[in-house]
């Protein structure tokens, strides 16, 4: 007679076995892509020894919410960065806890955040993907990522936003809204650009949910008030020295717009298909719009929203820095995968 106890146990043992495996695979790919780009990359770029001096004077000048004289946060390349203040006072909280260096706290910071983006981001995808595709993401983001150190001297808030992103849009497609409306609140010391994910929030859960409209639209007009309401109070607190409250909102990148767009349109006519945009969204772009059809609500909704960040980035922003629309390519990720799966399925038939 055959011990059917011993056998369940068996598998169990088996499942429990390649789980962990599993587990320790991603646990080691995650780390040997966050060493590579900090080690092989950033020490190259973002983190080089000529920039040491500009990355300490605008850790001091925003934590002491001073500069000099007649200076603008503009003529340093760091407009609109005083208000992001959570980075700049965990690492100098830290610096006086611990002794350790301010600069070198940034940089530990920058790896403890790529490495939990990565983690992050693929316990994201699993709702929709096998693992091996959820590999795949991560492999192409870690790549992406490399475009991510250049152009840029100090901005140590860029990948606690990415984690951050990526458990914003975890809630809001699992329905937390309570932790949603938190982290979203908490968040905004961080980087005010996750203002925007109330629209997300509701444009989803309006087409979602059609019976629940009217209470979808007023929880996201709450989130929303309740994100400006907060951004618009770190701007009278941290104003710019010498100029007296902020302006409201976002109103002054609308004076700035003509000269943002003719210089998106001449770096990307410069660059040609090494313009940074090019190399990290056409390809995901490509496959989020393969076999459309099938996509579900979700996959559609970020596949838009995430165009929809591009348009504004590109009317007001410098986008060639793609360290500020890695949200983008969030949003652009599940969609793309389940076009590569379509793909890879469609080709083998055809084989076949």
């Amino acid at each position: 007679m055959i011990d059917v106890s011993n056998f369940t146990e068996s598998t169990v043992f088996m499942k429990n076995k390649k789980i962990i495996i599993n587990a320790l695979l991603l646990i080691t790919l995650c780390g040997i892509i966050t060493i590579t780009l900090q080690n092989y990359v950033g020490k190259k770029t973002l983190y080089e020894k000529d920039r040491e001096e500009k990355r300490l004077f605008l850790h001091t000048a925003i934590f002491n919410n001073s500069l000099p004289e007649g200076k603008s946060w503009n003529d340093y390349g760091a407009g609109g960065t005083n208000t992001r203040i959570f980075m700049v006072y965990a690492v100098e909280y830290l610096h006086r806890w611990t002794g350790a260096p301010v600069l070198k706290l940034y940089i530990i910071m920058d790896y403890i955040f790529l490495y939990l983006s990565l983690m992050l981001l693929f316990l994201y995808l699993r709702k929709w993907m096998e693992d091996p595709y959820c590999v795949i993401a991560i492999l192409y983001t870690g790549i992406s990522l490399i475009a991510t150190y250049h152009y840029h001297t100090f901005h140590p808030w860029d990948r606690i936003s990415f984690c951050i992103w990526i458990v914003l849009v975890w809630f809001i497609r699992e329905k937390r809204d309570l932790l949603f409306v938190t982290l979203l609140v908490l968040s905004i010391p961080v980087k005010f650009d996750v203002i925007i994910l109330p629209l997300f929030y509701l444009i989803y859960h309006y087409y979602a949910d059609p019976f629940a409209r009217t209470k979808v639209f007023m929880k996201s007009f709450f989130f929303l008030i309740l994100a400006l309401a907060l951004y618009e109070l770190l701007k009278y607190f941290y104003a710019q020295p010498g100029t007296g409250i902020t302006n409201v909102l976002l109103i002054d990148s609308l004076y700035v717009l003509p000269n943002r767009l003719m210089m998106n349109l001449d770096q990307m006519s410069g660059l040609g298909l090494a313009y940074p945009p090019f190399l990290v969204f056409t390809l995901p772009l490509v496959f989020s719009f393969y076999r459309w059809q099938d996509k579900n609500l979700f996959m559609k909704i970020s596949v838009l929203f995430a165009l929809f960040i591009l348009a504004v980035h590109f009317c007001l922003i410098n986008l060639r820095e793609v360290r500020a629309q890695t949200m983008v390519l969030l949003l652009l990720l599940p969609a793309a995968l389940a076009g590569l799966k379509s793909f890879f399925e469609r080709h083998t038939e055809i084989q076949t």
